[in-house]
């Protein structure tokens, strides 16, 4: 079926009524698709059980949303649904959604342990049976906990721990994307964390994983899967070079400042992903996976050595704008929060 948003954005995936657009974030609606009549909110336990089971509710979940549009388990049970089909970036949007109508500070703690559980399950399951999936949406969430929990708890932490542990149970091949995928989650969560002092944890916990990545799971005599294995794990390293490198560089550069000024400085930073050297870093990790690649498939040096000094460029932009006290901010939209 398909979406177009009025901005002019369209996307390949099946509406259940009520979508948000990825570009504008404006909220959608394809229509009706649940039965007609008062329809009970089901309890997220109930919704987290049909998930599991693989049973279809769309249709429920819903009319629950359009008879209670102020609910936010109605919107919970949306969000878990577009989870289950393997589209966890509409599900980040619409969960984002069901945060904005909770005012209570425990009860949104809670909803944000219950979706990094939910949609590092699917994200884990959808692997299992061989299917198809796109990246999470985690930076609305994650701007939740940081501006509205005062970081006490973490989304992308949660799903990228879920992420992590449900990559044991799966074949080299799909632990490898789930592995690779869990650290642009983490990359998520630095564009809405102002201070770089924090961004040094989080880029050693995803060099740490990336080492940890074993060469092969469990023993085989089949040559084939051994190579899958060790190039898998030997594909991970290299991705994960960029954070390594930007690691480094970062935490030279603020052993040579006091806290006050790095108090100071994180103060000018905006937390609602906009930020423009947090930008820097998310381009350096694209131009990393590029340069993986390249040194994967042996592509001639000159070209492999050009793609390594853009991609160290960047980094350092990363860090010397930061440093510099720059504020430039992108032009996208925020953080869509509901």
């Amino acid at each position: 079926m398909g979406c177009r948003c009025q901005c002019g954005n369209e996307y390949g995936f099946d509406p259940i009524g009520f979508w948000v657009c990825h570009a504008c974030h404006s909220m959608n609606d394809s229509g009706p698709v649940g039965k007609g009549g008062m329809q009970d909110v089901p309890e997220p336990e109930r919704v987290d059980e049909l998930t599991v089971g693989g049973e279809e509710f769309a249709a429920r979940a819903d009319a629950s949303v359009r008879t209670h549009p102020d609910s936010w388990k109605a919107w919970y049970a949306l969000g878990a649904t577009y989870a289950s089909r393997g589209n966890v970036f509409e599900a980040g949007l619409v969960w984002a959604k069901a945060a904005s109508l909770i005012d209570d500070s425990e009860t949104l703690r809670q909803l944000i342990g219950r979706c990094s559980a939910s949609m590092s399950g699917c994200i884990v399951r959808v692997f299992q049976a061989s299917g198809k999936c796109n990246s999470p949406y985690a930076i609305g969430l994650e701007y939740v906990c940081v501006n509205r929990l005062d970081g006490s708890i973490s989304f992308c932490e949660g799903l990228y721990d879920g992420l992590m542990q449900g990559s044991e149970k799966l074949v080299p091949s799909d632990a490898f994307a789930i592995v690779n995928l869990s650290a642009l989650v983490m990359l998520q969560r630095m564009a809405v964390v102002s201070d770089i002092r924090e961004h040094t944890a989080i880029m050693r916990r995803i060099a740490s994983g990336a080492e940890a990545f074993p060469g092969c799971r469990g023993k085989t005599l089949n040559p084939v899967k051994r190579m899958v294995s060790k190039k898998s794990a030997q594909y991970t390293d290299l991705l994960a070079e960029p954070f390594r490198v930007a690691l480094c560089r970062v935490e030279e550069a603020i052993g040579r400042r006091t806290d006050a000024e790095l108090d100071e400085l994180a103060s000018k930073q905006p937390c609602d992903g906009t930020a423009g050297f947090t930008d820097r870093l998310s381009k350096a990790v694209m131009k990393g996976t590029e340069v993986a690649y390249m040194r994967a498939t042996r592509a001639p040096r000159e070209d492999i050595e050009a793609a390594e000094a853009e991609m160290s460029r960047l980094i350092d932009e990363y860090v010397s704008m930061y440093f510099a006290g720059d504020q430039t901010r992108l032009m996208d939209e925020a953080v869509y929060t509901g």
